[in-house]
């Protein structure tokens, strides 16, 4: 911390010991007129003299260097630095607050068939597999089917329905051209033939905050 010029007090102790000495030296003196007018320039002076003082003090509490800031009274006054203000050097140590982090929810899919009646439904935008899953089987069955069933569901992403020779398949990933490899090659892997997509889907999580 820096320290504030010196209080008007103790410069006026100086003048009035000044002014005291000069004094006696006047009534000591012959021919006091030449005297006396020294005592007015001296005690002009003094006033003079404090009212820059009270100035200096004032300047020194609302001028303090970049970075601080005036703490303490007329009698003490000095300069602290100033929190999240400037560092030693002079740079800029301060810091924005950071925005919060963005909350995400997930959302779920889900085929459900009927193969007989060759009937499919689809679920998208859940907010978990149950209802992904619940979702598919009422679509399914108000498309016409009645034995509904629900396949593998998916999450935040995209699933495919891939039909074969023999059955159906799914595949899931995180974008469509994904899901539909994934598909097409469990229905390879399973020896069936003919395999090809019947349909697909995507569902994105959705940000809440």
């Amino acid at each position: 911390m820096q320290r504030a010029q010196s209080s008007p007090e103790r410069q006026s102790s100086i003048c009035d010991i000044t002014a005291n000495r000069h004094g006696q030296d006047t009534r000591s003196s012959h021919g006091t007129l030449d005297k006396g007018l020294d005592m007015k320039r001296l005690a002009w002076l003094c006033l003079l003299n404090g009212l820059l003082s009270t100035g200096t003090i004032v300047h020194a509490e609302g001028s303090c260097p970049p970075g601080m800031y005036p703490i303490g009274n007329a009698a003490v006054a000095a300069c602290a630095p100033i929190p999240g203000g400037n560092d030693a050097q002079g740079q800029s140590t301060y810091s924005p607050p950071q925005p919060p982090l963005p909350i995400w929810q997930d959302r779920w899919g889900a085929f459900a068939s009927d193969g007989d009646r060759g009937v499919l439904g689809v679920a998208t935008g859940m907010n978990d597999n149950k209802s992904a899953v619940q979702a598919a089987v009422s679509d399914c069955k108000a498309k016409g089917g009645t034995e509904c069933h629900p396949s593998h569901p998916f999450v935040n992403g995209c699933g495919a329905f891939i039909v074969g020779a023999k059955a159906a398949y799914t595949g899931s990933s995180s974008t469509v051209d994904d899901a539909i490899n994934v598909g097409m090659a469990t229905c390879q892997e399973r020896g069936d033939h003919n395999c090809r997509l019947y349909q697909s889907a995507c569902t994105a999580p959705v940000r809440v905050q």
